[in-house]
């Protein structure tokens, strides 16, 4: 591996262990805020896309910002706001596989139990 791969893979690991910090910040969080969350998977869904959309909608926000300089806090902010809807996105589908890890790994969990 050449020295320039290298600092490749030491950068994008890098970026994955502070997107992982910051994911697993947020999962804290959310359990200090509801506790551990038991959902059946429709549910899980319905909360996982509404995060989604307030995700869709800060990107929406950012796009109507003009790019001229006189706007850069405005658009540092709307980035602030996209990472962290992105960061909740990302926890809700980690507490959701969670979710199903447990119900996987536990033998008297009916199918019914989750899965509806």
């Amino acid at each position: 591996m050449s020295s320039e791969d290298m600092r490749m893979s030491s950068d994008r690991e890098h970026k994955t262990a502070l997107a992982v910090q910051m994911v697993e910040s947020e999962r804290q969080r959310q359990d200090e805020r509801w506790g551990e969350q038991r959902h059946g998977m429709p549910v899980w869904l319905a909360v996982l896309m509404e995060e989604a959309g307030e995700a869709s909608q800060a990107v929406l926000r950012l796009r109507t910002i003009p790019l001229e300089d006189g706007h850069r806090h405005r658009r540092r902010l709307a980035i602030h706001a996209l990472q962290s809807e992105v960061v909740q996105v990302a926890a809700v589908a980690v507490a959701m596989l969670e979710h199903i890890n447990d119900a996987i790994a536990d033998a008297d969990v009916l199918p019914g139990e989750v899965w509806q």
